[in-house]
């Protein structure tokens, strides 16, 4: 393909060498008798005289390239998900805003429920810290700094003896059990232990109903009763294991125990004569700290720190609700202009993201170009074009130059191009993406100017000048043809511009005449008739 577009570009560029040809063929038949004087000899040769007329110029140059559209979208899912449906095929027609992907949103719906939840939350948090603190929670604070005070005074003032003789029994009671265990059942030890058993189970519901009256106090866990419903209920294990023993023998899981049991009663114990210990003291003084630091916040309001905190919690609640929903509406891929569906990379039921449909807008389509360096700098934005496309060779579609790209194609052939696009004009043809086409893009214009056929023209590279043969008659009547020095301007495929050396009416040979040199005593050769024929006349 590529060797066809640059042979067509030549054959484009340059139709005066087939046109040369048709007219050497043309007046081949027409001898052009070139005289000499003195007995000279005169070479013949074919050629036809043109006048220099008054005309338009245009300069153009040829590319090559394939239809575009001016816009087209690789439209890919913001979101991940599974395609619930894809009510779009390749070929089809939409409007700007139609659905062309649909993922499930079930979950993504979830996200906007609970981010709106969210925000609720933190409004009314808000406003609860503006509004100021209620009777009931103004009491709720004095209430637990009461609690945490009357803690520390326990905590300040020591065991009670009455716990620490009590926690003496326990350990020498889980002792004589462990021993027990060690030496066996006896008649007495059954009646001992079946005895303890009974003493231990009303002392654990004693403690139990103690510790249900203060069990709503938020020092529940520091206070009296919970300890002595720990050791009561020790009192309890260690008695139904003594029990156990002396019925049944005690097993080395009995045994272990029993062991525990007196360790236990023996830590209690010991916590009791160490009571109050420093981190105890530190505890009991913090929960009294908290409390009262508590209600003097419920008392003096929330302080403005704590509103703007609470205001920015309800900013970014604001800001989490709107980013979910903008990932529910992202879950439906839709058209961003009218255009037509060029490819469907998705299906229902497929897990998909990123790309997953490709459209163009054929409203506006564009011929893109390679133009070679040589035609650049000739071209501008706004020029016109004349189109030709492969499908109809016969057909020409105006079109103006839409942009000119400022950096060269990369490419790995040694020919430098540009890429240009035209904008094509309306065409009733039925112009589809892809297509092949030539394009004419007119690099100058001139009116009025001094025009002759390009052939009629010698070039004189080295010298760089140019001439013509300028036709005339000499005093006899005869044909006579002189070489004209003239200087040239803007050039088509066919004629150039004449700026000197020429005046409207002047008539010019096109090809060539050769006169030998004259010998001594020669003689004048008349033409042969009808040996000219004359263009433009």
């Amino acid at each position: 393909m590529t060797n066809k577009k640059e042979t067509q570009r030549k054959r484009r560029r340059w139709p005066w060498v087939a046109g040369a040809l048709v007219l050497a063929a043309i007046a081949a038949p027409l001898a052009l008798g070139a005289v000499a004087r003195a007995g000279g000899q005169a070479s013949v040769q074919s050629g036809e005289i043109v006048t220099v007329t008054v005309g338009d110029l245009s300069a153009r140059a040829t590319a090559s390239g394939n239809v575009e559209a001016r816009r087209d979208a690789r439209l890919s899912l913001e979101v991940a998900g599974t395609v619930a449906d894809v009510p779009v095929s390749v070929g089809d027609a939409v409007k700007a805003g139609d659905p062309l992907v649909l993922l499930d949103t079930a979950a993504l719906e979830r996200a906007v429920a609970n981010a709106k939840l969210a925000l609720e939350i933190q409004e009314a948090n808000l406003s609860d810290l503006v509004d100021g603190a209620t009777a009931a929670e103004l009491a709720s604070a004095q209430a637990a700094v009461d609690s945490a005070r009357a803690h520390l005074a326990d905590v300040q003032d020591g065991a009670n003896p009455n716990d620490i003789a009590s926690a003496r029994a326990n350990l020498a009671s889980a002792q004589a059990a462990y021993q027990d265990l060690l030496d066996g059942p006896d008649g007495e030890s059954v009646r001992q232990a079946e005895a303890s058993l009974r003493n231990a189970e009303a002392a654990l519901q004693q403690a139990q109903a103690a510790y249900d009256r203060v069990a709503g106090s938020p020092d529940i866990a520091m206070r009296r009763e919970a300890l002595e419903l720990q050791q009561a209920t020790n009192n309890l294990e260690s008695a139904q294991a003594a029990y156990e023993l002396a019925t049944r023998g005690a097993t080395d899981e009995q045994r272990k125990q029993a062991q525990a049991s007196v360790e236990q009663a023996r830590s209690t114990l010991q916590k009791l004569l160490d009571s109050p210990t420093a981190a105890e003291l530190a505890s009991a003084q913090s929960q009294l700290s908290q409390a009262e630091a508590n209600l003097d916040t419920v008392t003096r309001g929330a302080g403005d720190a704590k509103a703007q905190v609470a205001q920015a919690q309800v900013e970014q609640a604001k800001l989490n609700l709107a980013e979910a929903e903008d990932s529910l509406a992202k879950a439906t891929l839709r058209a961003p202009y009218d255009g037509v569906i060029t490819a469907v990379h998705v299906q229902a039921g497929e897990r998909a993201s990123g790309l997953a449909v490709e459209m163009a807008d054929t409203t506006a389509l564009e011929l893109v170009l390679g133009v070679d360096e040589v035609d650049i700098g000739g071209l501008a934005v706004g020029q016109p074009a004349v189109v030709t496309f492969e499908t109809w060779p016969g057909v020409e579609v105006s079109g103006e130059i839409a942009s000119i790209a400022p950096k060269a194609t990369e490419s790995n052939s040694a020919v430098v191009s540009y890429e240009v696009r035209v904008r094509l004009g309306a065409t009733e043809l039925p112009v589809r993406l892809g297509m092949t086409a030539d394009a004419d893009l007119i690099t100058d214009a001139k009116t009025g100017v001094l025009v002759v056929p390009s052939q009629a023209i010698t070039a004189d590279r080295e010298a760089g000048t140019y001439s013509v043969n300028l036709a005339g008659v000499d005093a006899e009547g005869k044909p006579t043809f002189t070489k004209t020095a003239v200087t040239i301007g803007l050039k088509d495929g066919d004629n150039t511009e004449i700026t000197s050396g020429l005046k409207e009416g002047d008539r010019v040979l096109i090809g060539a005449i050769t006169v030998a040199e004259p010998e001594r005593g020669g003689f004048m050769m008349p033409p042969a008739p009808g040996s000219f024929r004359s263009g433009g006349q």
